[in-house]
């Protein structure tokens, strides 16, 4: 039993060493506040200030993207009908001679014969 007491006893000690040394080094830190640390907190400020500014800006961007392609797409539609006029067009234009002409080479060979004999 004795023993037993004096461990007990040893540990409580050795616990309150260990405690003290902690609140100690704890002072010292609480106690020195040097010049590093005053940056260090005032670049924390200035980070948080721009924190917001970021997420602003990341706003603007976003929004500027989105415009920006749906003036390209709108461009992109514009060209399309356009296209799709002059297409149009060239059906219109392109009449009998148009259709002549597609038959490639042989068609063209052909209405020269015709030509020929009617001379």
């Amino acid at each position: 039993m004795k023993k037993e007491e004096k461990g007990k006893k040893k540990e409580e000690e050795r616990k309150g060493k260990k405690d003290r040394r902690r609140k100690r080094r704890g002072r010292r830190k609480k106690g020195k506040k040097g010049e590093e640390e005053e940056e260090k907190e005032e670049e924390q400020k200035r980070m948080k200030g721009k924190r917001g500014k970021n997420r602003k800006n990341r706003k603007k961007r976003k929004k500027e993207k989105e415009e920006k392609g749906r003036e390209r797409r709108e461009r992109g539609e514009e060209k399309r009908e356009e296209k799709e006029r002059e297409r149009r067009g060239m059906k219109r234009r392109r009449g009998r001679r148009g259709r002549k002409g597609k038959k490639g080479r042989r068609g063209r060979e052909e209405e020269r014969k015709k030509g020929k004999k009617r001379k």
